[in-house]
C-alpha cells in the first residue's frame, strides 16, 4: 500500500519544493504579470493567467508577493523605476537649487527637454518590456489604484521639486502651490502625448513626424508658456504677444 503523502510534501501545499531556484521563479512571475497586466489590466487578469503564462505554480504568487495586489504593485514599481531612470531623476534629486536666473533657465530647459524626449519617444518594438511598461502606465493613469497613486507621486516628486526651484527664480510671483501645479501640468501634457502614441501615431497623422523636432517644439512651447524664452538660454523673450 503506498505511503500517504504529507501535506507539507505535496507540490501545491509546498510550492518551493517544485522550484529549485526561487529567484528564477519570482522573475518568471514578474515578467508574466507585466505582460498580462499590460494587455488585460488588473481586473481582467487572474492569478491563474499569470501562473500559467509563467509555467509556475499559482501558489508561488502568494508566497513571493502576498497575492495579486502585491504582485501588481511590484510590477508597477519596476515600470516606474525604468521611467525614473529615463528622467534622470535620481541624480537630479540630489542637486542643489539653481542660484541665479541663467542657471534656472538652463536647468528648466533640460528638465522639460528630457521629459519630452522620454514621453514622446516611440519605443523600439524589440524592447518589449519598455512597450509593455508604457501600456501598463497608460492603463493605470486612467483610473489609478490608491497604492499606485502613492508610487506615482514618489516618482515625480524630485522632478516637481526641481521644476519649482527654477520657477521660484524665474517667476517669483507664483506661489509654491502654483509652481507645483504647473510642474504637474507639464508632466500631464507629456502623458497625454504618450497616450496619443499609444493609440497609434498613424491615427493622428504623426507616423512620419520626427521625434527630435517634436522634442524641440514641445520644449520651446512649454518654456514660452512659462514666460521663458525657448530659443535663448540666457535671455527672457520680451517680445510682445501676437494680438
Amino acid at each position: 500500500m503506498p505511503k500517504p503523502t504529507s501535506a507539507g510534501s505535496r507540490g501545491e501545499e509546498n510550492p518551493l519544493r517544485q522550484e529549485p531556484s526561487g529567484s528564477d521563479a519570482r522573475s518568471a512571475l514578474l515578467e508574466s504579470a507585466l505582460q498580462c497586466f499590460a494587455h488585460r489590466g488588473f481586473d481582467g487578469t487572474s492569478i491563474r493567467d499569470i501562473a500559467g503564462k509563467a509555467a509556475r505554480n499559482s501558489s508561488l504568487i502568494s508566497h513571493y508577493f502576498g497575492g495579486k495586489e502585491g504582485l501588481y504593485e511590484e510590477v508597477f514599481r519596476y515600470v516606474l523605476k525604468v521611467r525614473k531612470s529615463a528622467f534622470n531623476l535620481d541624480s537630479g534629486a540630489s542637486e542643489p537649487a539653481p542660484e541665479n536666473r541663467e542657471e534656472a533657465i538652463r536647468v528648466l530647459h533640460d528638465l522639460i527637454r528630457i521629459l519630452c524626449a522620454d514621453f514622446i519617444a516611440r519605443p523600439e518594438e524589440a524592447d518589449q518590456k519598455d512597450v509593455l511598461g508604457r501600456m501598463l502606465l497608460l492603463n493605470e493613469l486612467r483610473e489609478p489604484r490608491p497604492k499606485v497613486v502613492a508610487l506615482l507621486r514618489e516618482l515625480v516628486a524630485p522632478w516637481i521639486r526641481r521644476f519649482g526651484d527654477c520657477l521660484g527664480i524665474l517667476r517669483p510671483e507664483f506661489s509654491e502651490v502654483q509652481r507645483k501645479f504647473l510642474g504637474i501640468s507639464v508632466m500631464g501634457e507629456m502623458m497625454a502625448h504618450m497616450m496619443m502614441k499609444g493609440l497609434r501615431p498613424c491615427e493622428w497623422g504623426l507616423e512620419e513626424f520626427d521625434n527630435t523636432q517634436a522634442v524641440e517644439l514641445l520644449t520651446d512651447f512649454n518654456l514660452r508658456a512659462l514666460g521663458v524664452s525657448g530659443t535663448s538660454l540666457t535671455q527672457r523673450d520680451d517680445r510682445p504677444s501676437p494680438p
